[in-house]
C-alpha cells in the first residue's frame, strides 16, 4: 500500500479516561480535604501563650531577668536600709566608719528602687496589652542604659562601704583626728573607751556628746552605741556585702537587657525598612499597570497558563 498522508487540522484526538459521575465529584472533594490538611501559613496565634510569643519570641527570658531584678532589688533595699535606719550621728567625728558607710550605702536604696518600679513596668506593659506586645525597645535601650551605667557607680559606693565595714576597728582604735580624742580597744574586757588626747588633758577640755551635731543625749548613750556597733560587725558586714552583691547582679542584668533592647530595635528598624520598600515596590507596579505599560494577568493567582493555539500535525502511515 502506497504511504497516505493524513492531514490534521484540529486538535489531535487522544483516548481519554472515562469516569463515573461518583469519580468526577471526587477529584475536587480530595483537593479540598488536601487543602485542609495543610499547615496554614502566618496563622493567628490561639493561646495566650502563642499570642506572648508573637509579641515577643525571647519575652521569657526577658521576664525572667525582670522577676530577678525585683528580687534582687528588694533584697538590696532590704540590706541597705537596715544599715541606714541604724545609722546615728556622733559628736567629735568619732564614729567615721559608720558615717562613710550610712553615706556609701545610701545612693543603693536609689538605683534598687529605681529597677524594682521599670521592671515591673516592663511585665505588666507585656502582659496586660491587647494583644500582647512589649515597652518600645528604644525606650529599653534608654532607660537600662541610664540604670546599668547608675550601677557602676552605685556599686563602687557599696564596695567602698564593705572595706570600710571591714576594716573598723582593726587598727585598735576608732574616729578621725579630734582634739579630744578617740575610742581605743581594751583588750582586757573587750570593750571600746573613750581616751582623751594629749590636748585635752592638757587644757581640760572635755568631749561635749550631746552637741548640735550628734544625735545622743550623752556621752555613756555615744560609749553603748559604739560597743554595740562593734559586736553588731559581723551582721553589718553581711548585710553590706549581700547589698554590693545584689548591685552587681543588677548591673550585669541590665546590662544584657540593655544590649538586647539594641539588638531588637535594629530588627525593628529592619522590619520598618523592608516593608516601606515592598509599600513602595506595590505602589510603583499599581502605576504601571494603570498607565497600561504592565498588563494584570488575570489567572496569575492560580498560576495558570495561557490557552496555546492549536497546530496543524500531520501524520504519515506506511
Amino acid at each position: 500500500m502506497s504511504p497516505q498522508s493524513i492531514t490534521q487540522t484540529g486538535p489531535a484526538q487522544y483516548p481519554q479516561a472515562t469516569s463515573s459521575p461518583g469519580a468526577e465529584t471526587s477529584g475536587p472533594s480530595t483537593t479540598a480535604a488536601q487543602q485542609s490538611t495543610m499547615p496554614a501559613v502566618n496563622a493567628a496565634p490561639h493561646t495566650y501563650r502563642e499570642k506572648l510569643e508573637a509579641g515577643d519570641e525571647h519575652w521569657s527570658w526577658k521576664i525572667a531577668f525582670r522577676v530577678i531584678l525585683i528580687v534582687v532589688g528588694l533584697i538590696g533595699i532590704g540590706c541597705a536600709a537596715s544599715i541606714v535606719a541604724g545609722a546615728r550621728t556622733g559628736s567629735n567625728y568619732v564614729l567615721d566608719y559608720e558615717d562613710a558607710d550610712d553615706f556609701n550605702i545610701t545612693w543603693t536604696l536609689i538605683t534598687f528602687s529605681v529597677t524594682i518600679i521599670w521592671s515591673a513596668i516592663c511585665i505588666l506593659v507585656l502582659l496586660l496589652r491587647r494583644p500582647p506586645a512589649p515597652v518600645h525597645p528604644g525606650a529599653q535601650v534608654g532607660i537600662d542604659l541610664v540604670l546599668w551605667l547608675a550601677y557602676v557607680a552605685t556599686a563602687l559606693w557599696a564596695t567602698v562601704a564593705v572595706i570600710n565595714a571591714m576594716s573598723w576597728g582593726t587598727d585598735g582604735w576608732i574616729g578621725d583626728y579630734s582634739s579630744y580624742g578617740h575610742y581605743t580597744y581594751d583588750s582586757g574586757n573587750g570593750t571600746w573607751v573613750w581616751t582623751a588626747s594629749d590636748y585635752a588633758t592638757r587644757y581640760g577640755n572635755g568631749r561635749n556628746c550631746d552637741d548640735s551635731m550628734s544625735s545622743f543625749s550623752s556621752c555613756a548613750e555615744q560609749d553603748a552605741y559604739v560597743n554595740s556597733l562593734w559586736k553588731s560587725k559581723p551582721s553589718r558586714v553581711d548585710r553590706l556585702m549581700t547589698a554590693t552583691v545584689c548591685q552587681f547582679i543588677g548591673l550585669v542584668l541590665h546590662f544584657a537587657l540593655f544590649v538586647w533592647a539594641c539588638v531588637d530595635t535594629h530588627r525593628r528598624n529592619r522590619r520598618k525598612t523592608a516593608a516601606a520598600a515592598e509599600r513602595l515596590a506595590l505602589e510603583i507596579v499599581s502605576k504601571m499597570v494603570d498607565s497600561g505599560t504592565v498588563v494584570r494577568s488575570q489567572d496569575v493567582s492560580y498560576g495558570l497558563a495561557e490557552p496555546q493555539p492549536t497546530v496543524a500535525r500531520t501524520a504519515r502511515y506506511a
